[in-house]
């Protein structure tokens, strides 16, 4: 290639034996630090055929499919580019080049300008913990929850005014949102719900902390809160990518089979109804009440006592509720046909009856 941007280590001409294969390295120096993407041709004789082969080679974020991606983030970073260069001490051109970045899935260069703007020695008061907290996201988004929790812990003792900050609330969703992904489901609760009450917190990150919660509750076995707070996200955020998220994962909540009926009177006591159909193939129906809300452990076991299905295990309000059971075990093994034994354990309410899978 005649672009200056070139460089091989190899030098050349370079002679290589018969049956031996060697490497070229090559450096590539874009000018632009955005994207680059260039043909080279490389030229070779074997036995005394000259050959060539084109190799395309690209650097840096190389968007070029003409999607509303690629045409946002061209233009955006060559908007902060403009402003570094009328500007080269700017902190906030950099942390924001970093969240682009980051979107963007390029780490490393989200990381090389957050450490930038962190090294600018902010006052804490302008936005030195907002950084912190992009890098712990940075961090996180790589597999170093460790990393990111100390990054959000740092930023936490930045912020000027203490729990009155609106980033008070940010850091705690991320916290919450590490424990979540590390199944600490009692310490994500604990951090999503000081986010949910939190008096800077905008509709926005409270529907996302709804969200977050709805997935903790859901994975805790208590299908009831899990709808209501999926239910709730969804309103706080209509029209929006976390009301539709929200939505959506309130239809699949309720496609699980768990779903409260809707009713006017409240249950007056405990109840195991017949499930239906019965005999059955491939799915049932099983319907069960409660007069107060209390702990319910809803399972199905084979005839020598085995629990094979656990399909409630959790809190749950007071109401009907309908559980549709798909004669699978707890690995979403299909069964063989045969009676199993439905138990329903609720408060100091115990009841057993048969079920029949007829294949």
């Amino acid at each position: 290639s005649d672009n200056p941007s070139f460089m091989l280590e190899t030098h050349l001409p370079l002679t290589v034996a018969a049956g031996r294969s060697t490497q070229l390295s090559m450096r590539i120096q874009p000018s632009s630090s955005k994207w680059y993407a260039d043909t080279c041709t490389i030229a070779y004789t074997v036995s005394g055929v000259s050959q060539t082969e084109a190799v395309i080679v690209s650097s840096g974020i190389f968007l070029d499919d003409n999607s509303e991606l690629a045409y946002a983030a061209h233009k955006a970073l060559d908007a902060y580019d403009n402003c570094l260069a009328a500007d080269p001490t700017s902190v906030s051109t950099r942390n924001n080049l970093g969240v682009l970045y980051r979107l963007l899935g390029e780490y490393a260069l989200a990381e090389r300008y957050l450490t930038e703007a962190l090294s600018a020695g902010l006052n804490a008061r302008y936005g030195y913990a907002g950084i912190k907290i992009n890098v712990g996201v940075v961090r996180s988004d790589k597999g170093a929850p460790t990393e990111a929790f100390n990054f959000y812990t740092s930023s936490a003792g930045d912020i000027a005014g203490g729990d009155s900050s609106s980033l008070a609330p940010v850091i705690t969703y991320n916290q919450a949102w590490e424990h979540y992904k590390g199944n600490s489901l009692t310490q994500a609760l604990a951090a999503v719900d000081k986010t949910i009450t939190h008096p800077r917190a905008n509709n926005y990150l409270k529907a996302k902390a709804y969200v977050l919660r709805g997935l903790i509750k859901f994975n805790s076995s208590n299908i009831d809160a899990a709808i209501t707070d999926m239910t709730t996200a969804a309103s706080l955020d209509p029209g929006g990518p976390i009301g539709a998220m929200a939505e959506e994962n309130r239809r699949a909540i309720v496609a699980t089979g768990v779903e409260r009926e809707s009713d006017s009177d409240l249950p007056s006591d405990y109840a195991l109804f017949t499930n239906y159909p019965n005999p059955f193939n491939p799915t049932t129906t099983i319907r069960f009440q409660l007069p107060v809300r209390c702990d319910v452990q809803l399972s199905v076991f084979d005839v020598t006592g085995r629990e094979i299905k656990s399909l409630v295990n959790g809190t749950m309000d007071a109401g009907t509720y309908s559980v549709v059971w798909r004669g699978e075990d707890n690995m979403g093994r299909p069964l063989a046909s045969g009676v199993y034994i439905v138990k329903v354990h609720a408060g100091s309410f115990i009841k057993t009856q048969k079920a029949v899978l007829l294949k």
